[in-house]
């Protein structure tokens, strides 16, 4: 079910329910200028696939794309970005391996591109991605020992990958663009040895050169979202364990 409310939150404009995706998630909304809007799903049948629902302003369904089948388990990671463009990026991950998929207007792969982090295994699941200064997009990937990040130009090709080791506890679950052109990289330590959680951010450059890292000294505190203000302060958002 999906709706749709004014800036009070009183009173629902419409409400859609997509009875044919019973067990399904919704993982993103993406809206653009005209109204019009586009749905991620993530398919749980008797296998998982990405699904795409494009909606006009006045809530009627122009198309629906079925984009890939991606294994047997639902990843809940998965996320869709305006490409700018009238299309989307989306960042889809199995748990193990990743991609990235660049989408027209009307729901066709106008490129598609498996990323992979920095250890033999090749197993990187893939967390979050952002759009970059040259119009296409960065993201993050985690692995064993590896905090990886990439960046790609609007075309699908590599701009630079970097992959930061003895990042084994830290989970990059969020990538944004920053105001000076580079971008900020958040999510939570999870340290097994000292049963700490805290949330941290490692900030990068525009051509992926870690500027700072901090982590946030909040005992059992898990990350949730990070924002920059026009001022440059940033706000983070942490969920607090109270067990």
């Amino acid at each position: 079910s999906q709706s749709r409310y004014p800036l009070n939150g009183q009173t629902s404009q419409f409400d859609v329910v997509l009875e044919e995706f019973y067990g399904s998630n919704i993982y993103g909304i993406v809206t653009y200028s005209d109204g019009s809007y586009l749905i991620a799903i993530q398919d749980i049948d008797t296998t998982v696939s990405q699904i795409l629902l494009k909606f006009s302003a006045s809530n009627t369904l122009q198309w629906k794309e079925r984009i890939v089948s991606t294994g047997y388990a639902p990843y809940y990671y998965n996320e869709i970005l305006d490409n700018g463009q009238g299309g989307a990026f989306l960042m889809i991950s199995d748990g193990e391996y990743s991609g990235i998929v660049n989408i027209n207007s009307n729901g066709q792969i106008q490129w598609a591109k498996t990323i992979i982090g920095g250890n033999s295994s090749g197993k990187s699941p893939g967390f979050s991605i952002c759009k970059n200064a040259s119009g296409g997009v960065n993201g993050t990937l985690k692995d064993e020992s590896y905090q990886c990040m990439f960046s790609l130009d609007n075309n699908g090709n590599e701009i630079w990958s970097k992959s930061h080791v003895d990042m084994k506890y830290r989970w990059p679950e969020r990538i944004i663009q920053t105001n000076d052109g580079g971008f900020l990289v958040a999510g939570t330590f999870d340290d097994a040895l000292s049963g700490q959680i805290n949330p941290y951010i490692t900030k990068y450059s525009a051509n992926g050169t870690v500027q700072f890292a901090k982590k946030i000294n909040l005992y059992t505190n898990e990350f949730c979202d990070i924002q920059q203000a026009t001022n440059g302060a940033y706000y983070l958002l942490r969920y607090r364990d109270w067990e």
